[in-house]
C-alpha cells in the first residue's frame, strides 16, 4: 500500500550541498496532450465502436437467462462498427466508421490469448491493442469468468488506432459470451476504464456526423460530455443538441452496465455488497494497522530526533523536508482520531518519506568529498532488508484472500523498492565513473535524485514489512483456485504492458515534440514528472526480473500478480493523466487542472462507488479486506485535496481496490459466472 507522493510526486533537482551552485533548471513546457480523435492526433484515426450485425445464433431478450447454451454459442462473433475521427486529404476534420469483430472460442491450453487481426499491414497501432486487451480483462471481470478458458481475437477492417473503442469493444466482448444479439442502429465512444467507467474522448461533434451517414439512431458518450469542441469550428457545441439536428438520440453514461442495455435490451447483474453501510475493518486488521501507523510515524520521529544530533550549519539542508514530515504525523493523528485508518496511514507514508529525505540531505551536507559521499550513501540502500522480505515472502502459501492481498501487495512495495535503489545506484555510478567530468550542479543533482530515490526505497520496504504483519492476522474467504492466480497474473501483465506502450506510442513522441527532446530524453522527464508512469515501466520490468529468478509455483505467480496488479492501474491511471483527462501543467511540471474536469470527478465517484461494493461483496466482515479497503480509505481522503495530482492519484487507489477485489473474489470462488457452462 505504498502511498503515491501526491503533489509531492513530481522529482525535480533542488540544491543539496553547500558547496554546489544552482541546481538544474528542469526542462517542462505546457503541454496539452489531445483526447482520442483531436487534431493533434490527426495521423492516426481513432474509433469508438458501434455494433451493426451480430453472427450470434440466438436472439436478443429481456432475461439473461433465457440465452442458449456454451456448445452452442462457441465460438461466438459479435460484428462492430465504431465511430472514427479523420481527416481528409485536405486535413479537415471527418466523421468516418471503421468495422470490427470480436470472436471468442473456448481454448483447451488454459492460457490467456488475446489476438488482433489486421485487414491491412501494420493497420492497428498500440492504442488499439491496449483496449484491446483492456476490454477482454473487464468482460471477464464483469462476467466472473476465466480469462484463460477462451481465446478473443479482434478483427478489424482498415487501418484503425485510439483507445476510444475500449468501452463498445468490452460490451461486444460481453454480448459475444452471454450470446446477446446487439441492435445495429446504436453506436458508442469513450475508453474502458480498470473499474468498467467509461473514460472522456475527443472529436464527438465529428463522430456524430459519421455516425448520422452511417444510419446510427442512437450515440453513447462518456458520463460529463454532453459539451465537447467543434474541431472544424473550434466551437463548443452541446452534442444533444447536435445530434437532434443530425437526426440522432444521443446520451451520456457512466459506465458498461448503464450502456449495455441501450445494445441489447438485457441489464447486466451489477455486483451489489453483501452487506449494507460502508466497507469497514474487521477488528484484528484494524488494531494491527493502528500498530503500524503508530510504529512507522514513532520510526519517523526517531529519525527526525536522529537529524537534530547533526551540526546546526548542516540542519537547513531537508529542512522544509523535515517541517513537512512533522506535518504528516499530525495530519495522521488527526485522522486516527476520526477512524480513518486508512488514510492515517497513507499520511505516516508521505511523514516516513519526509523524514528519510530530510536525515539523508542534512547529513549529506556534512560530507567534502563527493565520492565519499557516493559511498556513505550507497551503504544505505536497504539491500539486506529487500533480500529478507523477498525470502519471507517465497516462504508463504496463503490460504485466505485476506493473507493473499497482503502477500501480493508486499511484492509490489518490494519490487518498487528494488527499482527505486536501482535509479538510485545508478545515479552514484554516474558520479563515481565520470566525477571529473561533472559541474558541481550536476553532481548535485545525481546526489539530490540519489537521495530522492533512495529514500523512496526505504519506504517501499517499510510497506512491505507492515503487509507481512498484516497477512499474520488477516483472514476471509479461504482461497480455491491457486491455478487461477497465475492466469490473472498474465492477463494483468499483458494489460499493463499494453498500456505503457500505449504510453510510448502516444504521449512519448508528444512530449518529445513539445520538449524539443529525443524520445529517450522523453521518457526519462516524463519518468520524473508523472510517478505513475514511472512506477508502471518499473513494475513490467520487475516482473520480467522475478519471471527469470523465481521458479515457477504459487510463490512467483503471487509475486507477479502482486506486481502486475501496480503495472495496470499504474499505468491506466497515467493514460488518465495525460491522455484522457489531459492534465494542465505549470512550467515545473506540477498539474494544475484538467481539461476534463466534469469527466473525472464523476469518475471519482462511479470509482468509489465500485470499489466499496467489491469491498463488500468480497467480505462484508471487513476480516479479509485490509488491503483494498485501505486504498478505498486512502482513495476517499486524498480525493478531496486542493492539489489536483491528487485527483489522479485517488483514482488511482479506487482502480486498486476495484481490481484487487474482483481478483480475490476469482481466487476464492466468490463470484458465480454469468456465462452458462
Amino acid at each position: 500500500m505504498e502511498r503515491k507522493n501526491g503533489h509531492r510526486a513530481h522529482r525535480r533537482a533542488v540544491g543539496l550541498l553547500p558547496f554546489v551552485g544552482i541546481s538544474l533548471l528542469v526542462l517542462m513546457l505546457v503541454v496539452s496532450l489531445a483526447a482520442c480523435g483531436s487534431p493533434s492526433k490527426a495521423t492516426t484515426t481513432t474509433t469508438g465502436a458501434a455494433v451493426t450485425t451480430s453472427t450470434v445464433a440466438s436472439t436478443s431478450t429481456t432475461e439473461i437467462a433465457t440465452t442458449t447454451t456454451v456448445a452452442d454459442r462457441f465460438p461466438a462473433k459479435v460484428s462492430a462498427k465504431g465511430l472514427a475521427y479523420a481527416t481528409d486529404s485536405s486535413g479537415q476534420p471527418k466523421g468516418a466508421t471503421i468495422s470490427f469483430t470480436v470472436e471468442i472460442n473456448r481454448n483447451p491450453d488454459k492460457k490467456v490469448s488475446v489476438g488482433v487481426r489486421e485487414g491491412e499491414v501494420s493497420g492497428t497501432g498500440d492504442q488499439w491493442r491496449a483496449a484491446a486487451w483492456a476490454a477482454p480483462l473487464a468482460a471477464a471481470s464483469m462476467l466472473n469468468v476465466n480469462l484463460a478458458d477462451y481465446t478473443v481475437d479482434y478483427d478489424v477492417d482498415g487501418r484503425v488506432d485510439g483507445p476510444s473503442a475500449g468501452g463498445l469493444m468490452t460490451i461486444a466482448t460481453i454480448a459475444a459470451f452471454m450470446g446477446d444479439t446487439l441492435k445495429t442502429d446504436v453506436t458508442m465512444t469513450g475508453t474502458i476504464n480498470p473499474d468498467y467507467t467509461i473514460g472522456p474522448v475527443g472529436g464527438i461533434p465529428q463522430k456524430l456526423e459519421g455516425a448520422a451517414a452511417a444510419g446510427m439512431k442512437t450515440v453513447l458518450v462518456p458520463l460529463g460530455q454532453r459539451y465537447d469542441y467543434d474541431e472544424k469550428t473550434g466551437d463548443l457545441v452541446d452534442l444533444v443538441q447536435k445530434g437532434t439536428q443530425l437526426g440522432l438520440t444521443v446520451k451520456e453514461v457512466a459506465d458498461v452496465y448503464e450502456a449495455y442495455p441501450y445494445f441489447t435490451g438485457n441489464q447486466l447483474p451489477k455486483p451489489q455488497g453483501s452487506g449494507s453501510g460502508t466497507p469497514a475493518l474487521g477488528s484484528a486488521s484494524e488494531q494491527t494497522l493502528k500498530d503500524c501507523i503508530q510504529n512507522d510515524a514513532a520510526a519517523a520521529n526517531q529519525l527526525l530526533t536522529e537529524r537534530k544530533t547533526l551540526a546546526a550549519a548542516y540542519l537547513k539542508y531537508g529542512a522544509a523536508n523535515a517541517t513537512n514530515a512533522a506535518a504528516d504525523i499530525s495530519q495522521a493523528d488527526n485522522q486516527m482520531v476520526q477512524g480513518s485508518f486508512g488514510a492515517a496511514y497513507g499520511s505516516v507514508q508521505d511523514a516516513a518519506r519526509e523524514a528519510f529525505k530530510a536525515y539523508l540531505y542534512a547529513k549529506a551536507s556534512s560530507y567534502s568529498d563527493w565520492q565519499k559521499l557516493a559511498l556513505w550513501l550507497k551503504g544505505q540502500v536497504p539491500t539486506t532488508s529487500i533480500s529478507q522480505v523477498q525470502t519471507q515472502l517465497v516462504a508463504r502459501s496463503p490460504k485466505t484472500v485476506g493473507e493473499a492481498s497482503c502477500v501480493m501487495d508486499a511484492w509490489g512495495c518490494l519490487a518498487q523498492a528494488q527499482a527505486d535503489a536501482q535509479v538510485a545506484n545508478n545515479d552514484l555510478d554516474e558520479i563515481s565513473s565520470n566525477y571529473d567530468t561533472l559541474s558541481n550542479t550536476e553532481l548535485d543533482n545525481y546526489m539530490t535524485e540519489a537521495i530522492d530515490y533512495y529514500s523512496e526505497a526505504l519506504l517501499g520496504v517499510q510497506c512491505a514489512q507492515d503487509d507481512l504483519k498484516l497477512a499474520d492476522v488477516a483472514t476471509g474467504p479461504a482461497i480455491t483456485s491457486t491455478d487461477m492466480v497465475a492466469q490473472l497474473a498474465e492477463s494483468y501483465r499483458r494489460a499493463g504492458e499494453a498500456n505503457v506502450a500505449m504510453l510510448d506510442s502516444v504521449v512519448v513522441p508528444e512530449d518529445a515534440s513539445a520538449w524539443g527532446v529525443s524520445e529517450a530524453d522523453a521518457k526519462n522527464l516524463l519518468a520524473a514528472y508523472d510517478p505513475n508512469y514511472f512506477q508502471a515501466v518499473q513494475a513490467s520490468n520487475q516482473i520480467q526480473t522475478l519471471l527469470g529468478s523465481l521458479p515457477e509455483g504459487t510463490a512467483r505467480d503471487y509475486a507477479v500478480l502482486g506486481i502486475s496488479f501496480d503495472s495496470f492501474t499504474s499505468s491506466a491511471a497515467s493514460i488518465a493523466e495525460n491522455y484522457d483527462y489531459i492534465a494542465k501543467y505549470d512550467k515545473n511540471g506540477n498539474i494544475t487542472g484538467f481539461t476534463f474536469d466534469k469527466p473525472l470527478s464523476n469518475a471519482l465517484d462511479l470509482a468509489k462507488t465500485n470499489a466499496g461494493n467489491g469491498l463488500l461483496q468480497l467480505d462484508s466482515t471487513g476480516d479479509g479486506t485490509v488491503i483494498p479497503w485501505t486504498w478505498y480509505d486512502m482513495a476517499n481522503s486524498t480525493r478531496d485535496s486542493a492539489q489536483p495530482a491528487d485527483k489522479i492519484a485517488s483514482l488511482y487507489y479506487y482502480w486498486n481496490a476495484t481490481a484487487q477485489t474482483r481478483a480475490l473474489l476469482a481466487i476464492s470462488g466468490g463470484a458465480q459466472s454469468l456465462v452458462q457452462q
